[in-house]
């Protein structure tokens, strides 16, 4: 139940990071073309995993019709269900059947419910065949059954994991764009018990990831077709044109990856993708030190700026935290010390100090998989411009995949006020 530990998980980063300092003697060649190599890859006997048609380790996770809205062939079907895992590959189900579209269209429609629980089932059959690492094809949130097509990089698919109403959940709470917002999902930290069991018997993992695309359902690429030129991230693709609103006809018009519209490209410039002169830098590392304890640290180097005229705010961020998981209870914690050299954007040095955390109580009653959890929360943080200490309390039912029932109370001990809160959480 580590999913609701509020901290930066950057997975494909994670992973590779995780496989190259699996062991502190890790020895490293050059390639002929100058690429790293690590000394276990020219021995490793590889295994490669499409997660979606490898195993379906878990029924209650599988898809639906509107978690594949958004891929190729953007077909508006009313009748849809799960492929039967061993049925013949050619055979048109009775769903394909009535739309009359044939096996190589329908073929795109199919998902089959394979997921990161079906790989770890597996594990032990692969060390039988002496694998000894295995290549995933991509694992991110994305609407189709290849994942090329990102809507996040920075989770696990939700129906990879065991809890997808939930993750869904947990999406609406965050702002993609603000890496501080981020928070597990059952489906990331279930990816993390992959990595570390793979690691208990001696196999290297790695992703798939290619960056220089998203998909069509990308929250940025959605944004710019929502708002055009107004869009914060418009100059991150190139759009050909604009669709007129007068018109019935969508002209919206991009590049796409090799011309594949469903594979928005990233504009590359002179620099490469990076064309910010404003850098930020995070790190977190995080270690179980027991098999139900973890401790992690943080640091975070940034800076930021409305214009140039009124100067830059650096900020310097280092942080500690802890999780202690005993199922159906998790108490997490988090220590977080901050700086701001010019947080009132003055253009002088008025640097502010803040320094604070949060304590936080769950209860699941059946862990990942639980409709309804309690949490009861503590914070309090300093700084040299505001101080904010409070006490809450939370009952949150799942009354269906998109929509949550909550109430909560809270308490803020600076102010001494109460305040209450009841109603539906939903999110699309």
């Amino acid at each position: 139940m580590k999913f609701r530990f509020p901290i930066i998980i950057i997975l494909s980063i994670l992973s590779l990071v995780d496989s190259l300092t699996a062991r502190g003697d890790e020895e490293f060649s050059l390639s002929n073309s100058g690429a790293i190599v690590p000394e276990w890859a020219k021995t490793a006997i590889w295994y490669q995993i499409f997660p979606e048609r490898f195993r379906n380790g878990d029924l209650n996770n599988d898809p639906k019709l509107s978690d594949i809205r958004g891929s190729w062939p953007h077909d508006p079907v009313t009748e849809w269900n799960i492929t039967p895992w061993n049925s013949d590959w050619y055979k048109l189900q009775p769903w394909e059947e009535k739309n009359k579209k044939g096996f190589y269209y329908n073929a795109q429609l199919r998902r089959y419910g394979g997921d990161v629980q079906g790989i770890i089932d597996k594990l032990d059959y692969l060390s039988e065949l002496r694998i000894t690492a295995i290549y995933l094809n991509p694992i991110f949130e994305s609407p189709s059954l290849h994942k090329y097509d990102a809507t996040f990089y920075h989770h696990v698919d939700n129906n990879f994991g065991p809890n997808p109403e939930l993750d869904v959940e947990i999406w609406s709470k965050e702002n993609p764009a603000d890496p501080s917002t981020w928070l597990w999902t059952s489906a990331d930290s279930l990816f993390l018990k992959l990595i570390r069991e793979c690691h208990n018997r001696n196999m290297k993992i790695i992703i798939d990831g290619v960056f220089n695309h998203v998909g069509m359902t990308f929250w940025a690429f959605e944004d710019v077709k929502k708002n055009k030129e107004k869009s914060a991230y418009y100059d991150w693709f190139t759009i050909k044109q604009w669709d007129n609103p007068v018109t019935t006809k969508d002209e919206f018009e991009y590049k796409g990856w090799y011309g594949v519209k469903e594979l928005p490209e990233l504009k590359e410039g002179p620099n490469g993708f990076d064309n910010d002169p404003y850098k930020n830098f995070f790190f977190r590392i995080a270690q179980p030190i027991v098999e139900n304890i973890q401790i992690g640290g943080l640091g975070y180097l940034g800076k930021e700026s409305i214009t140039d005229s009124i100067g830059t705010n650096n900020i310097t961020m280092l942080g500690a935290d802890a999780t202690l998981d005993f199922e159906p209870f998790e108490l997490c914690g988090q220590f977080v010390y901050r700086k701001d050299t010019n947080p009132l954007f003055i253009n002088q040095d008025v640097s502010a100090f803040s320094r604070g955390g949060f304590v936080q109580f769950m209860y699941a009653p059946e862990g990942d998989k639980s409709k309804w959890y309690l949490f009861l929360i503590y914070n309090k943080i300093k700084s040299d411009y505001f101080n904010y200490h409070s006490l809450a309390g939370n009952y949150s039912y799942l009354v269906a995949r998109n929509l949550k029932f909550m109430c909560e109370y809270g308490y803020d001990i600076e102010l001494k006020k109460n305040s209450f809160t009841i109603g539906f959480v939903t999110a699309f």
